[in-house]
């Protein structure tokens, strides 16, 4: 079996040596391939990248010449893989990904035996926050609960100063019920007087977060046709011979997961999760290098989320049109 792995970076040297030398040190090298995909780094990272793995012929580190966001970026990588070496999986996976699981490939390989599938998804577990990452949704999101989506984050950038001390406020006392709800309660009155307060928004908040209770248990199960975590994908040859990309090329960051289990879905392509597979992820490293603030992040984040929200409508939309009417 041959393995082919995605790593994309951006200005953080020590996180992606530390992620590539622990996969060149887990695994034999002979199945192996490796491509670094430097974003862009204005520090001149990519370069120095270049340097400390020129001994190291199954690692590759493509230099794109402009950000070109996480996938786009990630799909430089991948193409490049599919088009030079003939593989059996392509692990697409952060730079904040680590894997100390010493049979993890020999896992995949097993998992594929046993259940053919186009695209795997290991337990993810966050160091910093301490939760269990996937599965990341049990279903693809509905047009309606999108468009409301995209409606709040739009709603963020026209108050992004509010909608941030509401956010930030909300996080900050999560844990302190009273206190929690007295926000709730004022930042709705807030939202009323704004003439932004939405009942459906309201409703939908509710929803997101009774789902998210339910995923916090799921983890430990086997789970098919989910919403996969966006930190890390395995995709076998069944996904490599129908896509020429891994993720849909335009947007440039954020939703990435719903997009992509919305084109599995329209696809047939068989998604699986497994908590056999495991990964630590070390979370927003690259993010938090180049946006120092939390405001930064929050408007980045809001800005970017807008976008594919209205991206993976219209593309649900055009697909919907494209359907021949019934005869």
């Amino acid at each position: 079996m041959n393995f082919g792995f995605v790593i994309l970076h951006y200005r953080t040297y020590e996180m992606t040596v530390r992620c590539v030398s622990s996969i060149l040190k887990l695994f034999s090298s002979d199945n192996l391939h490796i491509a670094v995909v430097d974003n862009a780094s204005p520090d001149g990272s990519g370069k120095r990248l270049q340097e400390h793995f020129s001994d190291k012929s199954q690692v590759e580190v493509i230099l794109n010449h402009e950000n070109l966001g996480f996938a786009r970026g990630n799909n430089a990588g991948y193409d490049f893989l599919i088009q030079h070496y003939d593989l059996d999986f392509v692990i697409v996976m952060n730079n904040d990904v680590i894997i100390e699981q010493s049979d993890f490939l020999q896992k995949i390989a097993e998992k594929y035996q046993e259940t053919p599938f186009s695209v795997l998804g290991p337990d993810i577990y966050s160091t910093s926050r301490k939760v269990h990452q996937n599965p990341f949704s049990l279903s693809v999101i509905s047009e309606e609960e999108l468009t409301l989506k995209a409606q709040y984050y739009h709603e963020i950038m026209e108050h992004p100063g509010f909608m941030y001390l509401e956010e930030s406020l909300r996080y900050f006392f999560i844990n302190i019920k009273p206190v929690y709800l007295f926000v709730h309660a004022l930042s709705n009155l807030a939202r009323r007087i704004l003439g932004k307060y939405s009942a459906e928004d309201e409703m939908q908040k509710k929803a997101e977060r009774d789902h998210q209770e339910q995923l916090k248990t799921l983890w430990q199960k086997y789970q098919e046709d989910v919403v996969l975590f966006g930190a890390c994908y395995i995709f076998s040859r069944d996904f490599i011979r129908k896509r020429p990309y891994c993720f849909y090329p335009e947007t440039f960051m954020y939703f990435e997961e719903q997009i992509l289990g919305y084109e599995c879905q329209r696809d047939h392509l068989k998604v699986v999760y497994d908590p056999a597979l495991q990964v630590l992820h070390f979370e927003d490293v690259s993010t938090r290098q180049s946006l120092k603030t939390g405001y930064q992040r929050f408007l980045f984040k809001s800005r970017e989320m807008e976008k594919s929200c209205n991206l993976l409508l219209s593309l649900m939309r055009k697909d919907k049109e494209a359907i021949p009417p019934h005869s």
